[in-house]
């Protein structure tokens, strides 16, 4: 510590019966520190002068991480002391005990409870270490309480206010072995104190303020409460009352060290702060309460085993009652659906019990965690219990029970999930021919997922790149060949690559130009999230129709019917209003749609429809277009991102034709209308306009949302099954091929 000249005094910080705190300006290392000024109306009062100075002195003599740091002293221009030191900012432990106590009134039973109480116990053992150093160069605080503890916002615990500190040895002249007034605060101070005046405090006095302080942690309050005479004589007559409030049961461990530091006998206490710092770290390291723990644990343990028992059962069951009912027409009589609903109630009690038996689970870790919150054991579980909800809640896309799940697998974690939390993940590609590849990010803008700044990953294949978690549109481009997309999910700790079923991974086909129609998508080869569950499903790789088909193509493939002279097909596939038909011939015989908009997507035709329009239609290109498969169908409306719509998670009737989409009636769109309905392929009109004819392993389905749709509805993940010859207004088709 050095004198100094008087700095700038910048904010007033604080200001105490002693001294005022201000903010100043370091003009030599140009920083910020706090100085420390003795009031005026002090400086006649020797007493008062002497204790500053000492002040100064001892926090300077004591160079401790949890001691503030004095860095000069000096006198202002009108005579008055000061003492410049770190400034200190944040929150005092008590204020820390009665966010806690408060947290506790909200919620008892919630982990974060006992989270809290380890992490206030830290402190105080920080603050036990800080005066273990004191004492062994014998220093007395003498006023030690949780507002004399400082949390920093970095994590600093900082003991402070050294202004009734005492040398024992006298090393220092300006702190004499003992003044002869009784000081400290009431509430914290040791009882042989009182009993005896003029009594020489020693480091057991302090052991007792901190095992009060501990005390006002596990209850919310101090020892005692009332005027400093009250309290002072309430001390003197009897020992407080065991810490304890509703809703919370302090640790046996700990709650026994507490009694030991506030031994109204000195010698039952600890000697110094150094022994209680050691039996606080002991008790946060969990080795008293070990074995109560692990019985706990293994309790758990069992449970899980229990939950993971019961969950299979239940999706075995429920798996084979979905079979047996998608086997069963719709109309088939309750008696034959009877056996598979019970399986399905048996299974539905199956998953509660599991929920019961895990909830026991987590009660018996958080148990654990009453007897050694240090015992990575436990940790190691619950942040597996954690990281599960996590997993689930990121694949639900539920934002809100991700950052609640990660939060308290963070708070658990202890290296197991680093990897897990950094939230990276790797892709590796390989394409035929060899591509460049570029890479969007997908970000949330306008309620859409839209692609960010291109950048260049390099030419394939690529291996094991690293990515942060997220959603990707990848573009492949290699000379004479139509660009390759690929949308994708970039999962944690997960490496991304284009597996099939039989364990290969065969390159990303890119087609040659002349082999991809203007009109078509190419949708390559590879797994996709299928289904309510997002399920991998593999779809080999197929060409679709960026439209559904026009008015104007259907009533091209039946003028080629009729001018075969195949008039009773033609009759049995116009399109109908019930019983009338859309078509009519004109007075040239050719056949019209005077009140169909031609370039609007054709509907009300039968299923019979979609494989005659495929069999002309591959006679007039040279391909072979056929029916679009129900899951070729959805991965080009989805993607493989598992995204909800074409366009992201959110339906509004402004993004594609649906019920709410028109002022005046619903009707069909064109093809250049609601350009936002377009998949990350490039499929347009997927999520409105017309639902679309597929075929299925069942049999034909309808799949998608059409002019009809209400928004609230709208579902890309889910195939009805119609009759074949229905003929519904919202109910068009599109088609498909397998390029050779």
């Amino acid at each position: 510590m050095h004198t100094m000249s008087p700095p700038k005094l910048l904010q007033l910080l604080g200001r105490g019966g002693v001294g005022d705190v201000y903010r100043v300006q370091d003009p030599v290392l140009d920083r910020t520190m706090a100085i420390k000024i003795l009031r005026a109306d002090r400086m006649q009062e020797p007493d008062q002068l002497r204790r500053f100075v000492a002040e100064a002195r001892v926090t300077a003599r004591l160079e401790h991480p949890c001691i503030v740091p004095v860095h000069s002293s000096g006198k202002m221009p009108d005579g008055r002391p000061f003492f410049c030191m770190k400034e200190v900012q944040g929150r005092t432990l008590r204020d820390a005990i009665l966010q806690f106590h408060q947290d506790i009134d909200l919620d008892p039973e919630d982990i974060r409870v006992m989270i809290g109480l380890r992490r206030l116990v830290e402190h105080l053992r920080r603050a036990c270490e800080a005066m273990g150093y004191a004492h062994e160069r014998q220093f007395v605080h003498r006023d030690l309480k949780p507002d004399n503890i400082l949390l920093g916002p970095w994590g600093e615990v900082l003991v402070v206010d050294w202004g009734f500190a005492i040398c024992l040895d006298g090393s220092l002249p300006d702190t004499p072995g003992q003044p002869d007034a009784l000081e400290g605060t009431a509430m914290y101070i040791a009882p042989e104190l009182v009993m005896e005046p003029g009594r020489v405090a020693t480091p057991a006095c302090d052991v007792y303020s901190l095992g009060a302080t501990l005390y006002a942690v596990l209850s919310g309050r101090a020892p005692y409460l009332g005027s400093v005479q009250e309290i002072l004589e309430t001390l003197v007559r009897q020992p407080p009352p065991l810490p304890s409030r509703p809703g919370f049961e302090p640790p046996d461990d700990l709650l026994q060290i507490c009694l030991t530091a506030m031994s109204r006998d000195p010698a039952d206490r600890h000697p110094d702060a150094g022994v209680l710092e050691a039996e606080i770290a002991a008790w946060l390291e969990g080795a008293s309460a070990r074995e109560k723990a692990q019985r706990a644990v293994a309790q758990a343990e069992e449970m899980g085993l229990m939950v993971e028992r019961l969950r299979a059962s239940a999706r075995s069951l429920r798996d084979r009652a979905e079979r047996a009912l998608s086997l069963l027409p719709p109309h088939a009589p309750p008696e034959q659906k009877e056996a598979h609903w019970a399986m399905e109630e048996e299974a539905d009690r199956l998953e509660t019990e599991a929920a019961t038996c895990e909830e026991e689970e987590l009660h018996l870790l958080r148990s654990a965690l009453t007897h050694a919150p240090a015992l990575a054991t436990i940790h190691d579980r619950l942040a597996s219990w954690y990281h599960s909800r996590h997993r689930d809640a990121e694949a639900r896309r539920d934002a809100r029970e991700a950052a609640r799940w990660e939060f308290l697998l963070r708070t658990h974690n202890r290296g197991r999930y680093d990897a897990w939390l950094r939230g990276i993940g790797a892709l590796s590609l390989s394409a035929a021919p060899e591509a460049e590849v570029t890479l969007c990010r997908y970000e949330a803008r306008s309620r859409r997922l839209q692609p960010g700044a291109p950048r260049s990953l390099g030419r394939t294949p690529l291996r094991a790149v690293e990515l942060p978690v997220g959603r990707y549109l990848l573009r492949l481009s290699a000379p004479g060949c139509a660009d390759a997309l690929l949308p994708l999910t970039i999962s944690r700790n997960l490496h991304t690559r284009l597996r099939h079923p039989d364990g290969t991974e065969p390159p990303l086909r890119l087609l040659p130009s002349a082999d991809c129609p203007p009109d078509a998508c190419w949708i390559p080869a590879g797994p996709f999230l299928s289904g309510p569950r997002l399920q991998p499903v593999w779809v080999d790789g197929f060409l679709i129709r960026r439209h559904p088909v026009s008015v104007r193509e259907y009533l091209a493939f039946l003028q080629a019917l009729s001018d075969h002279g195949l008039r009773d097909a033609v009759n049995d596939l116009l399109p109908r209003d019930g019983e009338r038909p859309l078509f009519r011939p004109g007075p040239d015989g050719r056949l019209r749609a005077a009140e169909e908009p031609l370039d609007a997507p054709i509907s009300r035709v039968p299923f019979e429809a979609v494989t005659g329009f495929c069999a002309w239609l591959s006679a007039c290109t040279g391909r072979t277009w056929r029916p679009v498969q129900s899951v070729e169908w959805e991965k080009a409306a989805r993607g493989t991102d598992g995204r909800l719509l074409p366009w992201g998670d959110f339906a509004d009737p402004s993004f594609a034709c649906l019920r709410e989409s028109h002022a005046t009636a619903p009707g069909r769109a064109g093809p250049e209308d609601f350009p936002l309905d377009e998949s990350p392929w490039g499929v347009r009109h997927m999520a409105g306009n017309v639902r679309e004819w597929c075929q299925s392993e069942a049999g034909p389905v309808v799949r998608g949302g059409g002019f009809l749709t209400p928004a609230a509805t709208l579902r890309l993940d889910a195939a009805i099954s119609l009759p074949v010859w229905v003929r519904a207004p919202d109910v068009g088709f599109r088609v498909a091929c397998t390029p050779a």
